[in-house]
């Protein structure tokens, strides 16, 4: 049909309340062209929608008998948009059930989705508890990073741990006044250090006492030793043995990003049958984790024979795999690649690595032989590009504005707003572009 009147049903479907129509709209919410109306009908049909949101993000079932595998990621933080936005008492509950499924991606969205709301004193124990999780996970983390030779991987944990106190603050907000736990939220991002420390009093006088000194020991400028001893006073001992490449492996996305996985792997040395936590990897959903358990893999074959051979006679396709995967990667700079380049751009050289991560499946890997035209002055902009090798003329007329190189960016104003091309770009040489 028209792409109109697929518009105008999915509009309509959000003034039916039908269960048929409404697990179709839920089965939309993944379509990159109509993903967002959906969810907007979703919406706008309010608490009728609940129990076939209850039942599409498995809210039916208890977190115990549902693992993390079995999740839909992505639909869980979109129906916890949905549920905020229906904003009853019963959508409340499902978004604090939903918070309890042991994700925290999922988690952070149902914790935002509930920002404001009212409490149900009967979730506060539960809230303690996982202000509690949430506690040991970053004494983990900080343990980890003071003993971790690898800088990449520290900055991945300290993005990590930046994630990790929002939580917290959105753990806070549910149990104490929303509007304080904001201000010092706000107060503590500041570049002031007496704003931060101001910051900070306002929650000692909020919280108890063993969390303020366990949230001061995260957000105080520090030595990282110095952190580890008060967040160690403040949470008890530390009692971790396992290697924090392979617990971030072991977690994945339950707990981490992309990005964190796949530099765990980099760095990662199994030992003993833990080689086997690579295998559900090699068929991730995202290229970026699936090509670095593929290189973990390679390592192993190389560096550690007797594992390697061990793993594949317990799982003989293993060969075939590694085969498939540099097959296909052969013509395709690999994800973590793309990463690097975007770091090395100085529009995202501030951009936490792990988000970038995020960015590159949505990057599409162009080529260009010298002389040919990119985009021509006055056509209408769509996207912008990033020079991964060779160069490109920025021309008026015949008259050269200005060369770009390896790691420039251009035409990044078409992202900004709908105007024409101010200028055509032509590749000055033979050219690879994201």
């Amino acid at each position: 049909p028209d792409p109109a009147v697929v518009g105008a049903a999915l509009q309509a479907a959000g003034s039916l309340p039908d269960p048929g129509l409404m697990r179709q709209l839920v089965s939309l919410m993944a379509d990159k062209d109509w993903g967002r109306t959906a969810e907007r009908s979703l919406k706008r049909l309010g608490a009728v929608a609940l129990p076939v949101l209850t039942e599409a993000s498995q809210l039916d079932r208890g977190p115990a008998d549902r693992g993390p595998a079995e999740l839909d990621r992505r639909l869980a933080t979109q129906v916890a948009s949905i549920l905020g936005a229906i904003g009853t008492p019963e959508s409340q509950t499902a978004l604090t059930r939903l918070a309890a499924v042991p994700d925290r991606q999922v988690r952070s969205a149902a914790l935002h989705a509930l920002r404001g709301a009212p409490l149900n004193p009967a979730d506060a124990p539960l809230i303690r508890e996982w202000i509690g999780e949430e506690l040991t996970l970053a004494q983990r983390l900080l343990h980890g990073t003071q003993r971790e030779p690898f800088a990449d991987f520290v900055a991945a944990l300290d993005y990590e741990l930046d994630v990790l106190i929002q939580r917290l603050f959105d753990l806070l907000g549910r149990l104490y006044d929303p509007e304080t736990v904001g201000s010092v939220r706000s107060g503590v991002e500041h570049a002031s250090r007496e704003r931060r420390a101001n910051a900070l009093e306002m929650l000692e006088n909020l919280i108890t006492r063993s969390v303020y000194q366990a949230m001061q020991a995260l957000l105080d400028e520090h030595p990282r030793a110095e952190k580890v001893r008060l967040l160690d006073a403040a949470v008890g001992p530390y009692r971790g043995t396992e290697s924090l490449r392979a617990f971030v492996i072991e977690q994945g996305e339950t707990l981490f990003s992309d990005w964190t996985i796949s530099v765990a792997f980099r760095h990662w040395v199994p030992s003993g049958g833990a080689s086997r936590l690579l295998l559900p990897y090699l068929n991730h959903r995202a290229l970026l984790v699936r090509d670095s358990a593929a290189e973990a893999l390679r390592a192993l074959a190389a560096n550690q024979p007797a594992d390697f051979e061990h793993l594949h006679a317990e799982f003989p396709t293993l060969h075939a795999s590694l085969m498939s995967h540099a097959e296909a990667a052969r013509d395709r700079i690999p994800d973590y690649e793309r990463v690097l380049v975007l770091q090395n751009t100085s529009l995202f050289a501030q951009t936490p690595a792990a988000v970038l991560g995020s960015v590159t499946p949505i990057m599409k890997e162009v080529t260009y032989a010298e002389g040919q035209t990119i985009f021509n002055k006055g056509e209408l902009g769509t996207c912008m590009y990033v020079i991964h090798s060779g160069e490109v003329l920025i021309l008026d007329g015949d008259h050269v504005l200005t060369r770009f190189g390896k790691g420039d960016f251009f035409g990044e104003l078409a992202l900004l707003d709908a105007e024409a091309r101010s200028a055509t770009a032509q590749a000055g040489t033979d050219l690879r572009l994201f």
